[in-house]
């Protein structure tokens, strides 16, 4: 399971679920903006470094 939050003046917004881009987009994440990611299960490690990749790439 992967959890998004954005982070804006200090303050954590509620967690959408990953999975589903329309959730992601109503975060209103732009490029430079602070994320938090929690990543839950069997491949969690592999999904944060894909993630923490995709996320900190200037190619998107």
């Amino acid at each position: 399971m992967v959890r998004l939050a954005k982070v804006s003046d200090g303050l954590l917004s509620d967690f959408v679920d990953g999975s589903s881009i329309l959730r992601v987009m109503t975060l209103g994440v732009k490029c430079g903006d602070e994320i938090v990611v929690q990543v839950e299960g069997e491949n969690e490690i592999v999904a944060a470094n894909a993630l923490r990749t995709l996320a900190e790439s200037s190619d998107h």
